[in-house]
């Protein structure tokens, strides 16, 4: 081999041993939470780990691509598919067809860090031209964000396909052509397209609330950055039309669900609570700065936030990309400070980067603004719909991550000290950052409580075939002295074939302060009285117009083969408005003419690199 070849063979290697050593190392560090030391998992896996359960009862019987649009698990019946929090068409579900609740969870972690690492690192040397040093630091600022290591280990699941917001940026932006480069062609471009909507859809299908809109800001915030930093113009007609057409396409994949969710928050809006916010600019910010480089002290926290409904929890200000981010942006800034002051590009910008500017600088304005509390400004964020159903904003705090991690490799290549030891710095920089997350205090999650065990248990019973999944009680979570009470870990009834009434279903609110309760009573499910099944009709919580019934109602002894085949995760008939056939009918056009995009696309790309190799 000759010798020019071989030195990019060997620094590909040396990339992949790095990067391969390093989602390992992180995972060592954050999978000794998933359990703790105590067998334990973070409280919301009372939540997730029983919704992967009830998704795997309902596969089981039916087959994993049966849409499980009702289940019995929980209050006596509810809709899954229409709940925005359903995650059955996602990679945890898929992995129960395979693997234990517990251990999807896990393999989720791992994969989805790892699919962060790479897709970062490949947005930084794909669209802006960053040294391999650069790119492997900044993929590891990422890859340690604190928002998915927090959230995953207290058990909100949804949140593991924030880790695909890079591949959706390095899609969606047209890479700068080398000197004599071809543009990309017309097939490349239909492959970017059909990813992108792919992402889009597969985030409205699993965190629709909590992913997806924070996406589509970090999305258009590093277009305006790769604008800024491009000598050339930045193409904003491709771009713009890549995102449009991907954002389109990605509706129509998930018109079933969107029209499903739109049906379900009609008859049980979560607008019943306030938005919390921090009166101080200066506060903001701090907490801000904090949270992102370190953590903010939670009893602070906690006197500072205001109108807050809800106690903050410690994960839910946990964004940090760890100190070193901050060093290196602070180096850059202080030794170059005076040659940017007398720099003749900032002089001569052109209109459109400076219009780039502006936009950036509103955009990374808007989650401070989203946080900030005031009286009528508040009341006007809960009157906008996206915005009126949620009970915290902190999260588009999460808007700012991979900015950081961004603009810190960038100041690695170009900072006047910094670019000329870049891989000195970047080596320092990942050890840095893996021994702060290493010997960083998490003792929170340590306290962490829920027993899978349970869960895992019915699994296995299921798995073996020594029980088929059926629910047939109605069961009452109940304190020391008998009476009803809404303890933290209620859902797991479902391991035992009980659905437990007061259960944690935050469609209903986090008390369950909507939760139409009606004749549902603690006993067997087909027990009939004033005829009446102690079972509800989940179509009437979602459709109640068509199937002639209201939200909360129950099957009448006339529907008993109906309410049988609920019990048993065996699909029921029930009537759908014309809006949904319509939804379910443009779902699955959309979902086959991408998949033919793929494969037409997909296939003439392939020839053209394969005649271009030869």
């Amino acid at each position: 081999m000759p010798e020019r070849a071989r030195k990019p063979r060997q620094l590909q290697l040396l990339l992949g041993a790095s990067s391969l050593s390093i989602v390992v190392a992180y995972a060592l560090v954050f999978e000794r939470y998933i359990p703790n030391a105590s067998g334990h998992l973070g409280h919301d896996y009372s939540y997730f780990l029983l919704q992967l359960l009830d998704g795997y009862f309902w596969s089981h019987g039916n087959g994993y691509f049966s849409v499980p649009w009702n289940t019995p698990g929980f209050c006596g019946g509810v809709p899954k598919f229409s709940n925005p929090q359903a995650l059955y068409f996602s990679v945890p579900q898929l992995l129960t067809q395979f693997v234990d609740p517990l251990s999807s969870v896990r393999l989720t972690f791992v994969l989805f860090g790892g699919l962060g690492y790479l897709g970062f690192f490949l947005l930084l040397r794909r669209v802006f031209s960053a040294s391999p040093p650069a790119a492997i630091l900044g993929a590891t600022l990422f890859l340690f964000n604190g928002l998915f290591a927090s959230r995953m280990l207290i058990g909100h699941l949804t949140f593991h396909s924030f880790m695909l917001v890079p591949f959706l940026s390095l899609a969606l932006d047209e890479r700068p052509s080398a000197a004599n480069a071809p543009q990309r062609s017309f097939e490349a471009r239909c492959l970017d397209v059909a990813l992108a909507a792919l992402i889009f859809a597969y985030m409205a299908m699993t965190a629709l609330a909590h992913v997806l809109f924070q996406a589509i800001a970090i999305v258009i915030t590093l277009a305006l950055l790769s604008g800024l930093v491009r000598e050339d113009l930045y193409p904003w007609r491709i771009f713009a039309v890549k995102l449009a057409i991907a954002g389109g396409t990605a509706i129509g994949i998930t018109a079933a669900k969107l029209v499903a969710v739109a049906h379900l928050l009609e008859q049980f809006p979560r607008t019943l609570y306030v938005l919390p916010g921090i009166e101080s600019p200066a506060k903001l910010v701090s907490i801000l700065i904090l949270s992102l480089f370190s953590t903010p002290p939670l009893d602070w926290v906690h006197e500072t936030v205001v109108n807050a409904r809800w106690g903050v929890g410690y994960h839910e200000f946990e964004f940090g990309v760890t100190s070193v981010p901050f060093f290196l942006i602070f180096v850059t800034v202080f030794l170059a400070r005076s040659q940017w002051a007398t720099s003749a590009k900032w002089k001569t910008m052109s209109g459109e980067k400076r219009a780039c500017l502006a936009a950036l600088v509103l955009l990374l304005l808007a989650p401070l603004a989203l946080n900030f509390y005031q009286v009528g400004w508040n009341a006007f964020l809960k009157e906008i719909p996206i915005l009126a159903n949620s009970s915290s904003l902190f999260r588009w705090f999460s808007v700012y991550i991979p900015i950081v991690c961004l603009v810190a490799s960038l100041c690695l290549d170009h900072g006047p000290l910094l670019s000329r030891h870049r891989t000195a710095v970047a080596i320092v920089g990942v050890l840095i950052v893996i021994a702060l997350n290493l010997t960083r205090d998490r003792s929170y999650y340590e306290r962490q409580r829920f027993d899978p065990n349970p869960v895992i248990g019915a699994y296995a019973r299921v798995r073996s075939g020594a029980w088929s999944p059926r629910v047939d009680r109605i069961a009452v979570a109940r304190d020391a002295a008998g009476g009803e009470a809404l303890l933290r870990y209620r859902n797991a009834s479902l391991a035992r074939g009980e659905s437990q009434l007061l259960c944690y279903e935050t469609l209903f609110g986090f008390r369950l302060e909507n939760f139409p309760r009606g004749p549902l009573r603690e006993g067997d499910v087909m027990q009939e009285v004033d005829g009446v099944l102690n079972l509800k009709n989940p179509a009437c919580h979602a459709y109640p117009e068509v199937n002639g019934c209201a939200p909360g109602d129950h099957f009448t002894s006339a529907q008993t083969t109906e309410a049988a085949a609920l019990a048993a995760y065996r699909p029921y008939d029930f009537e759908w408005p014309a809006i949904q056939r319509a939804g379910n009918t443009t779902s699955l056009l959309a979902s086959s003419g991408v998949l033919l995009t793929l494969l037409v696309c997909g296939s003439r790309r392939l020839g053209n690199l394969v005649r271009r190799g030869s």
